[in-house]
């Protein structure tokens, strides 16, 4: 409590001094025009803005309708303008601000063979911040590791110890590797989050209210990782190593190899990782209302502690051919293995009037292999910057193969006395996914674009252990219609998607449906600084695998979970209202509803026993406001950013024969502070609180985390040494409260995460970088298909 109270008291000192800054008058402004040496307007040339002394990234900007650009809110310094435009040369031009200026119109000249390629380096902002999405780019600075360390320090994102991610506060996430959905969770998902070093990623989108183009799950929101693509021309190598030490040690080794000649391009990279953490789980539980007296109620305490160990290695291979001008295909396979070790310790603890104390003492042990083999072919057709056509082919097979052995002793005799108990359990889970998607646009002209596609993919799943075995097939097949027009300031984007789901199994879940799913968005740029929009969505979450499994897992004799194959889908609506000044500050209040809001629920059985089991609410709604500030500058040297989001959130639910509601008001807090210092020395000092909030029935238990680093770069840039100390103060904890009918427990899970890491990054080039566009002439990020 002291530690999370000193993380609150932190960050509001801050946000509090960050807010009164950003009240100051606003400094000086820069303006100018760009056009080209054929006399044409520079429409959307991109104008980068650096800081002269130390090629510090300030801002960037692109130039409108007219080749008009501008920054504001500028501080008297020396900087230097780079303007990049698509068959262009880039051009670079000092200035020196000491007042209001407007600068001559700039001139670019089209680019030759004879001409060397311009290069402008400088640290990027970390995090880049729109009306639709947040952006964040790993590698700059401290802001490198795996995924499963990255992604808990990007504003509003929670990773929980069971591998289930959360966006603002909202569970329901779906993750995209490039541009395909990975059907993972839980364990699954942490080990390839872990196996994924950030030096593989080109850079990470959090997008709340994803478009027609994605599908349609995803009630939290989307997540996506796009893995970089360097394409040299010659070979490239990239090794790194990083070591960590807190209770236990741990790390992660990856390595990456590129080749490219004439039209062929391929990429190979392995990387081994190795975690060892402890996490203890600690749960109380009392039978009986409170207002009775204490001789009528029963006690139960127990004390889980478990050491688990993580350890695996991932190699993938990437294969790219230019086939003609026009065509291009691609072929990706990734194989990820995986071994997971936990003995666990529990003690239970009986205390009840009625009888004698007792005590039991168990000992368990889970084992779990895990395989995962991804498979990827692409084809893609452009014979023009207007149209495209992309056709996608997976085929993902997953394996699983567990044991589970358990002892429990008893230590005191109650009054009826009972004998020790043994339990052995063998499992196999086995997934295989089958999909096709292909995606088409179509530009009418640089202010109106129409995307149309298709995808349709089939999951059969394969569960079985020594006394039950589940088997489940679930098609799901969509169409979509997405189109976005810009009429001088204003910008319009719809779509509907339409899915159709057919589920077949061998328990009652064998059941059909078929969703439209709209999305729009109005966005009005009133002036050159700011814009607003509103935004409206309507998304569905699906009961996943494990909780539509009816099989029974045992975690002790008192706690026991299993599947509800009778779950129904989740559906959310989403409505928002967002205001945006110079893509650095973001204010969106918003309101979301759900109908069939899938949660867990507690079932408290005889002999003080819980079943955990999902379960559909008949409702759910959330209001709240989030704010993001990016980019902000309190001095030269040091770059902030704040995120805050205050919301309440409500169920409805029946119990006990009467219509009973269930909701609390919450906050997740975070900053980000990033220092340049001399020497070209990059230090970082952030951290999270979040609140306790409301999850169905329970109430879910606050916490947060205080997270530093320091980085220095040698050799021309191609050696980073970075050094990072996370959870300094032991605050990353998870809990609950909730009524079990008659009952009342809370529960406590920690998890020891103090860690110091010394990561080490070098990467050799033999070749010429050469340019993308004469690979891929039509294939940029503005025209990518986000499906």
């Amino acid at each position: 409590m002291k530690r999370s109270l000193f993380i609150f008291l932190l960050l509001a000192t801050q946000i509090s001094l960050i807010l009164l800054q950003a009240q100051q008058p606003t400094g000086f402004e820069l303006k100018g025009s760009v056009y080209t040496s054929d006399a044409v307007i520079a429409e959307n040339a991109t104008v980068m803005l650096f800081r002269s002394a130390d090629s510090l990234f300030i801002a960037e900007a692109v130039c409108d309708s007219l080749g008009h650009y501008r920054f504001g809110d500028m501080n008297p310094d020396d900087y230097m303008l780079a303007i990049s435009l698509l068959g262009y040369e880039t051009l670079e031009r000092q200035i020196v601000l000491k007042d209001n200026v407007e600068m001559e119109p700039l001139m670019l000249n089209a680019a030759t063979l004879q001409l060397n390629e311009v290069k402008v380096t400088g640290q990027r902002a970390v995090l880049k911040l729109m009306a639709d999405k947040l952006i964040f780019r790993p590698g700059s600075g401290t802001a490198k590791g795996n995924m499963a360390q990255l992604l808990p320090r990007l504003p509003g994102v929670q990773l929980s110890s069971a591998g289930e991610l959360s966006l603002n506060g909202r569970k329901g996430v779906l993750l995209y590797l490039d541009n395909r959905k990975q059907l993972l969770s839980g364990d699954q998902l942490s080990v390839l989050l872990n196996s994924l070093d950030s030096e593989q990623v080109e850079n990470i989108e959090l997008i709340e209210n994803p478009p027609a183009e994605y599908e349609a799950e995803g009630i939290g929101g989307i997540i996506r990782i796009n893995r970089r693509k360097e394409f040299l021309s010659g070979e490239s190598f990239f090794f790194s190593a990083n070591l960590g030490q807190g209770r236990y040690g741990n790390g992660n080794i990856s390595g990456r190899y590129e080749y490219q000649k004439g039209a062929f391009y391929m990429m190979a990279d392995m990387s081994y990782y190795y975690r060892k953490e402890q996490n203890d789980l600690f749960l109380h539980r009392i039978s009986g209302e409170s207002n009775e007296p204490e001789e009528s109620q029963h006690a139960v305490h127990q004390s889980f502690y478990r050491t688990q160990t993580n350890k695996g290695y991932a190699p993938s291979l990437r294969i790219d051919y230019q086939l003609t001008k026009p065509v291009r295909i691609g072929l990706e396979t990734n194989w990820n293995q995986n071994h997971f070790k936990a003995p666990i310790h529990a003690i239970s603890e009986f205390h009840s009037f009625e009888s004698t104390d007792s005590t039991r003492v168990s000992n368990s042990l889970k084992q779990t292999s895990r395989n995962r083999l991804s498979n990827n072919l692409y084809l893609l057709y452009s014979d023009s910057p207007k149209r495209e056509l992309l056709v996608n082919i997976d085929l993902i097979y997953y394996l699983e193969k567990g044991k589970t052995g358990q002892l429990t002793h008893l230590l005191q005799n109650n009054a009826t006395p009972d004998e020790d108990t043994e339990f052995h359990d063998e499992s196999r889970n086995e997934v295989a996914l089958y999909a096709l998607q292909t995606d088409y646009r179509y530009s009418f002209n640089e202010r109106t674009t129409l995307k149309v596609g298709a995808r349709t993919n089939l999951s059969k799943l394969n569960q079985q252990n020594r006394y039950t075995h589940h088997t489940y097939n679930e098609w799901i097949s969509g169409l979509y219609v997405s189109g976005e027009t810009r009429i001088n300031r204003l910008a319009l984007q719809g779509g509907v998607r339409a899915e159709f789901t057919q589920i077949n199994g061998d328990t009652l879940m064998n059941r059909s449906y078929l969703n439209l799913f709209p999305t729009a968005s109005l966005r009005y740029e009133y002036s050159e600084k700011g814009s607003i929009s509103m935004q409206y969505t309507l998304r569905i979450k699906r009961p996943g695998y494990n909780q539509l499994n009816p099989q029974v897992s045992i975690f002790d004799n008192y706690t026991f979970e299993k599947g509800n194959p009778l779950l129904r889908e989740e559906l959310s609506h989403t409505v928002s209202l967002i205001w945006m000044y110079r893509n650095k500050l973001r204010i969106m209040p918003y309101y979301s509803h759900s109908k069939d809001a899938i949660t867990k629920n507690f079932i408290l059985q005889e002999y003080n026993r819980v079943m955990i089991m999902p379960e559909n609410l008949p409702r759910a709604w959330e209001t709240g406001v989030r704010l993001n500030l990016m980019g902000f500058m309190p001095a030269k040297f040091w770059q902030c950013n704040v995120y805050l989001n205050g919301y309440y959130r409500e169920y409805t639910f029946r119990e006990g024969g009467a219509n009973r509601r269930h909701g609390k008001s919450a906050l997740i807090a975070q900053v980000n502070n990033h220092f340049y210092l001399p020497a070209g020395i990059c230090a970082e000092v952030s951290g999270n609180l979040y609140t306790p909030f409301a999850e169905g029935r329970a109430r879910i238990k606050g916490g947060g985390e205080l997270w530093c680093g320091i980085s220095k770069s040698f050799c021309r840039d191609r050696l980073q040494l970075i050094l990072t100390g996370r959870d300094l103060l032991s605050t990353i904890q998870e809990g609950l409260n909730i009524e079990i009918g008659g009952a009342h427990t809370e529960a406590t899970s920690r998890q020891d995460k103090r860690r110091v890491e010394l990561s080490l990054s070098w990467s050799f080039n033999r070749g010429k970088k050469w340019k993308n566009s004469d690979r891929q002439p039509h294939d940029n990020e503005k025209n990518r298909i986000n499906l």
